[in-house]
């Protein structure tokens, strides 16, 4: 629930379109008192359908409420990793937010440009807002079971206004009715990115403790998992 006299602003920084419906869609519409922000960081190019990938990102976010969009227009090519120090310099330049969702650090399906955009957004917002990552491989802290209604309106945007990329796609991420998200720290977030990018392994210690958390967060329930609301944060 928002606070009286306050009305709370959160982000979802995605790398493509799309990526704000398959992950996110039912969190929006649970949070509906959210005033929500969908800033993507690619332009969808990737197979030559840019403006039409972004025209649907703007129609999926009309059919969730969302009124704030923004692009950052980097180059659609999984080949290549996003220009790091440019996109955080993006990032930087948008207002202040309570909370704030993005990718996995480990790019769900391992796809750079969620490792790229999970790793900019924890680096720009940890330290003035509360950051959640995607839950993917991990326990999460935040469990949001979707409602008939939320889930119908869900996957007819991914039938209809995605249907060209969902077809594609449906075996890597099929249509979840729970999402599930996670906070971490910038520290961790930064090691586990730099070893993913063969910057600076991890050294069999690191290795050993984030295989212990890992295990831990997996086997603990945390009371405040399922659908949270703001307030409960």
């Amino acid at each position: 629930m928002a606070k009286k006299g306050k009305s709370m602003k959160g982000l979802i920084a995605v790398a493509h379109p799309d990526d704000e419906t398959i992950f996110f869609a039912g969190l929006i519409q649970a949070w509906k008192h959210i005033e929500w922000t969908v800033v993507c960081a690619t332009d969808g190019n990737w197979r030559g359908r840019g403006e039409e990938r972004q025209n649907e990102l703007i129609a999926a976010c009309a059919t969730l409420k969302i009124k704030h969009i923004k692009f950052l227009g980097f180059a659609d090519n999984p080949n290549y990793r996003l220009k790091l120090k440019l996109l955080t310099q993006e990032l930087s330049q948008l207002p202040a937010f309570d909370y704030v969702f993005t990718h996995g650090i480990f790019g769900e399906y391992s796809h750079p440009h969620h490792q790229d955009i999970s790793y900019a957004t924890h680096a720009v917002f940890s330290k003035k807002s509360k950051v959640f990552g995607i839950a993917y491989n991990e326990f999460p802290d935040l469990l949001v079971a979707l409602s008939r209604k939320h889930y119908a309106v869900k996957s007819k945007i991914l039938r209809s206004t995605y249907l060209k990329e969902t077809v594609k796609i449906l075996h890597h991420v099929p249509t979840s009715a729970v999402e599930g998200f996670t906070r971490n720290s910038i520290a961790r977030i930064s090691k586990i990115y730099h070893h993913i990018c063969g910057k600076k392994k991890l050294s069999t210690q690191d290795l050993d403790f984030w295989l212990a958390e890992f295990t831990r967060r997996s086997t603990q329930l945390n009371k405040k998992s399922v659908n949270v609301s703001p307030k409960g944060l």
